[in-house]
């Protein structure tokens, strides 16, 4: 299989699934080694394509108008000014 071709099988994968998918089933199910696999993630991440790694294996964020925001802040005792950290929480 052309690497192209294998790297849309892959996304297509991640995308279709609301769970992780690890790079072992990736592998298997494209008859290639699990290297493979996760040298194909790099370079589709290097395209810009936004791929997280769980524990359990690869997903694509899916960032919705509903997505969450939760905030935490601290006072920075030099300056006396609360400092806000946001961290994304997708639903």
């Amino acid at each position: 299989m052309e690497a192209n071709l294998r790297r849309e099988h892959i996304l297509d994968m991640i995308r279709q699934n609301n769970m992780p998918v690890s790079a072992s089933l990736l592998a298997k199910t494209l008859n290639v080694s699990r290297q493979v696999i996760v040298g194909d993630i790099a370079l589709l991440r290097a395209q810009g394509i936004k791929i997280i790694a769980t524990a359990r294996g690869y997903m694509i964020p899916e960032f919705k108008e509903t997505s969450r925001y939760i905030g935490k802040s601290h006072v920075d005792i030099r300056q006396k000014k609360p400092k806000l950290n946001y961290m994304q929480w997708w639903t």
